[in-house]
């Protein structure tokens, strides 16, 4: 089972964040602040029950590359057993969806059948493109999730 699971919102309680958010291209402060974001229990137990020998965990996000190093800091401090990070190219601007779907395919690219991927997301887009492409999926909500 290969598990490709989201950061934020799914992984990472970024929620409190978002108030950080004051237009697009004003992202530096909200990104800076992801080290303080809570662990969602659930979904690193989750994450740390599947760790076992042929199964792999990809965290995927849509977090610019530059900031890859708070993001590895994260995972570490909050004990995530991870494979492997794909994280938002430098200069990409597609949606979300697409740079989800692009992560999916790359992992494809190493091998890995599209039949033993499972993605896990927040966001309905994300799972929605997921599926008309034929990956399993699974949404992921706190409650009141967009």
């Amino acid at each position: 089972m290969i598990l490709c699971c989201d950061i934020d919102g799914t992984l990472a309680d970024n929620r409190w964040r978002e108030k950080l958010l004051h237009g697009y291209g004003e992202l530096d402060e909200y990104f800076m602040a992801l080290e303080w974001d809570p662990v969602i229990e659930i979904t690193a137990s989750l994450i740390n029950s599947l760790h076992r020998p042929g199964s792999h965990t990809f965290c995927l996000t849509s977090r610019p590359e530059k900031y890859r190093g708070l993001t590895c800091a994260w995972l570490i401090k909050h004990n995530i057993m991870y494979t492997g990070l794909f994280m938002r190219c430098k200069g990409d601007a597609g949606s979300s969806p697409e740079v989800k779907v692009d992560m999916l395919n790359k992992i494809l690219a190493f091998g890995y059948p599209k039949k033993d991927i499972l993605l896990m997301d927040n966001r309905v887009d994300v799972i929605q493109a997921a599926n008309l492409l034929g990956y399993a999926t699974v949404h992921f909500s706190l409650g009141g999730d967009r």
